[in-house]
Order: structure tokens, then sequence, then C-alpha cells
């Protein structure tokens, strides 16, 4: 009971270790979770880009529900490509604005949303590529600043929030690469430090930028001797510091794949006696530490090679890593060393058999991922332990599984191919063999409407898709069935 805090049930199983874990998961009371049955049906939201063009399918993620609306870039075969916005009705899908007037694309891209404001990256012919603001009007839609002025553009990356203001790298055209902010004025888009002094960069931010309370941390190099190492920022200039030379000298031990979970930074980095390991940090150089030798001695363990990233559920962190024993294979970390462990040998057999997880995606206290159990990747999910570590789709002739994995609600949306004459389709699932479906089959028969990009707007799940019957790739919308809305929050308690 996440109200009071009572734990009650009857136990299944006998624990006789002397410390043990219970993880909970309820809703947010401040936000709150609710039930919602639709009625199952899918429709093209409109026609953008009419006839056979495609208005849509550049990338994914392609847009963010924003102010009771789905905002994307999207073109008609007139304007380029450029920031729109739906209800999921025709007539409530619309542009907000021709950023870059004509035929020329704007190409909005990385929407953030901070305060109630849209941000997010767009290109013009005077200006390419700087940040950008909307409140969903076209007189509300403009650029922040002109960080680099004239038509090279200072190319942002990396947009983080941090209280009241967006962190990113920029160039200025000055002081190459470095580190800014943005409380959303002209006035407030400034350089925090340029920690490279000078034209050279320092490439803060290239690796991402990750907030944890009032402080950010990154890679950079500060052009002293030091190459990329680990730093942070509360913000100011004299707050932004290098927080340990972790491979002193000038190769730099290149920390990425920055996770937080509670006040501890985990990350990658190769110290240069241990290659590329898990490391971990509470923010000071004694407390930045290697958790784990996960390949013993000069070669690297290598964790999130096959995902780019690692993923926290509570208080674990779940990553793909190689031993040198058992390929890549799925692991999680508490943090310890003796907490650092192999969660199961999906593709068993010698060190040159791997199984590659990847696509980690958290519902609740689930992990959902790929993996190539024996040729093809499968769909799996995992509670953090062997038994429960199972494939979800069963391999197939000419099945091809899957990306575009998104967590909505306590749901997994996702694009698969079953082998069958349904194709590419929408597929959902709830962490059960059984509970692993076809949502909705877009396009058929034997075409497949490649559906990805999943967000959820409201009770609303739009996508992008194609169907057979004389559209290109148009935005589409999905009333869904049985679904939990809503975040949920993970309780963690340690029992000694």
């Amino acid at each position: 009971d996440s109200s009071t805090g009572k734990i009650t049930g009857i136990p299944t199983e006998v624990i006789d270790w002397t410390d043990y874990t219970v993880t909970l998961t309820a809703s947010n009371p401040e936000t709150g979770s609710y039930f919602y049955n639709g009625n199952g049906t899918s429709w093209m939201v409109k026609d953008i880009w009419s006839g056979t063009g495609s208005s849509v399918g550049c990338c994914t993620p392609f847009g963010i529900a924003y102010d009771n609306n789905f905002y994307f870039a999207a073109e008609d075969g007139t304007h380029g490509v450029e920031l729109w916005k739906s209800d999921g009705t025709a007539a409530g899908t619309v542009m907000v604005k021709d950023i870059d007037t004509g035929s020329d694309d704007s190409d909005p891209e990385f929407f953030t949303v901070m305060d109630n404001i849209l941000y997010f990256i767009a290109t013009t012919y005077s200006s390419n590529d700087e940040l950008w603001r909307s409140d969903g009007t076209e007189e509300g839609t403009f650029m922040v600043k002109d960080i680099r002025n004239g038509s090279q553009g200072s190319y942002l990356s990396s947009l983080t929030i941090m209280g009241n203001n967006l962190y990113f790298q920029a160039n200025d055209g000055v002081h190459g690469r470095e580190l800014w902010k943005s409380d959303g004025t002209e006035a407030g888009t400034v350089i925090v430090k340029d920690i490279w002094s000078g034209s050279p960069s320092s490439d803060a931010g290239a690796s991402g930028i990750t907030a944890i309370g009032d402080t950010i941390f990154f890679r950079a190099r500060d052009g002293t001797g030091n190459g990329q190492e680990l730093w942070k920022s509360d913000g100011t200039a004299n707050g932004t510091v290098m927080v340990k030379d972790i491979r002193s000298g000038g190769d730099g031990s290149f920390p990425k794949y920055f996770t937080a979970v509670g006040n501890t930074l985990y990350f990658r980095a190769d110290d240069g006696s241990h290659g590329q390991e898990l490391w971990k940090s509470d923010g000071t150089a004694n407390g930045t530490v290697m958790v784990k030798d996960i390949r013993s001695g000069a070669s690297s363990g290598n964790p999130g090679e096959s995902t780019d990233s690692f993923t926290a559920i509570g208080n674990t962190i779940f990553f793909d890593a190689d031993d040198g024993i058992h390929g890549y294979e799925l692991w999680k970390s508490d943090g310890t060393e003796v907490g650092t462990v192999m969660v199961k040998d999906i593709k068993s057999g010698g060190s040159s058999d791997h199984s590659y997880p990847g696509m980690f995606t958290a519902v609740g206290n689930k992990l959902f991922f790929r993996a190539v159990p024996t040729d093809e990747n499968e769909l799996w999910v995992s509670d953090g332990t062997e038994n429960g570590t199972i494939m979800l789709t069963e391999p197939a002739p000419y099945s091809g599984c899957c990306d575009g994995l998104k967590a909505i609600g306590d749901t997994l949306f996702f694009r698969y191919d079953d082998g069958t004459s349904n194709e590419s389709e929408m597929w959902r699932s709830d962490g059960t063999a059984a509970g692993t479906v076809m949502a909705q089959d877009i396009c058929s028969p034997y075409c497949g409407g490649g559906s990805v990009g999943f967000t959820a707007v409201g009770n609303t799940i739009f996508f992008l898709a194609h169907d057979n019957t004389g559209h290109g790739i148009e935005v589409w919308a999905y009333d869904p069935t049985n679904i939990t809305f809503g975040e949920l929050l993970t309780f963690t308690f340690d029992f000694k």
C-alpha cells in the first residue's frame, strides 16, 4: 500500500538469505493512474501529404505529447518538413508554423517540454540549427536565440532539463562546442563555461547530459593535458568542474551511457588498466569508482555495447556485457561488485556465442528487450532473475523482431513481423507470452503497416504507419483496450 507503506499478502516462497529486497509498483498520487478500455480501433489522422506521398517517416521518436496534442515534424508537399500538431481529428491536425518559409525544411527535432513550453531544434536558411520554442500557436513559435550569427548554425545537442533551465552543447563560433543553458529567453541563453578556453572545443555533452538533483553530469576535455573525462556543473562557471581524472594523461577515459539511480551516476569508462568497464559516481573524486571489472584484466567488458545505454529499474541498472566467457549477455548491478552479475546466459555456449540483448525498455518493474537465442532476434522480458527471464515471441520463418519498443502505461508497444501475412505491424505485450499479441493490422494482406513511433496523448496513442489504400506514411491514432495509463512509481525495500 503506497499510502501507508504496509505490506500484506501470503508468502509463496521461503527466502533463507540474510538480506533481501522487495520491489513494489504503485500509482503516483500526484499524477494518478487509471484503467482504460477503448474500442481498439485505429485511424489515419489526416492524409497530410495527399495521395501516395509520405508526410512522416524520417525518424523515431518523431513527436511528443504537449498541450493535449501530439506535436511532430511533417511535410505536406508544399511547405517542407515543419512543426505540426494533432488532436486526433483531421480538422485538428494543422501546421503550427512554416518556420523555414516556402518549400524548404526546418526539420524540427529533439522535442523537450519545460515549464509548459515546447522546445526543439529547427533550421532556417538564415540561421541554420538553433533553439526554438512554441506555445502551440504560430505567433508563439519563435527562435530563442541565434547563438551563432549567420547561416552556419550552433548545432545544439543533448537537451537536458535541470531546474528551470535547458542545458545543451552548442557552438557560438567563438568558443567551440561548449556547455550552454537557456531559461527560454534570449538574454537567459548563455554559455555556462568555456571549459577549453578559446576557440577549441571541449565537446561538453557529446555523449549526453544527465541531471541528478541540482547537478548535471557530462563528458568534456579542458585542454590542460586531460582527455575526455567526467565533469559536473551546478549551472555556474565556478561550479563547472572535472569530477575525476579517471585516466590520467591526454588519452581520457571517455565516460558515456550516463544513468541516474537515486543520487548515484552510473556510466562506462576506461581507466587505462581495466578496459571499458562499469563505474559509478556520487559527484566526488573519492566516490567515483569502478563497480566491477566484468572482464578481468586489461580487456573490456564493454557494458552497454549492444544498447548504447543502461536502463534503471528501481535501484538496479540493466545492461549487456561480455565477461570473456559467455559472450554479450544480460547483466544487472546494484552498485556493488558482488551485486553485479549476469542475469542469464541466453545464448549458451562459449565466449563467441552472443545473444546481444538490446533495445532495453522498462515497463513498471519488468525489463523488455530483444535478444538472439539462436539465429534471430526475439522479444524477451526479465524480472532480474534467471528463471524470470523468458522469451515472448517464437522463432518463425520470415519473422523479424523487433523495434520501436515503447512503454505506455503498463503495456509495451512495438513493431513486429511474425512471419505471417500480417507482416510488420503494431504489437503489444503485458509481459506474458499469451499477452503478447498484434494490436492492430493496419495494412493487409501481405503489406504490413510498419507501425512505429508510439506516443500517448491522453487516452490516444499516436504513431506513424501506411496502409494499402493509396496513402504514404502518415500519422495514425489508436484507441487502446485494457491498459492502465499514468505514471507508476517503484518502491524498493531492503530488508537486512
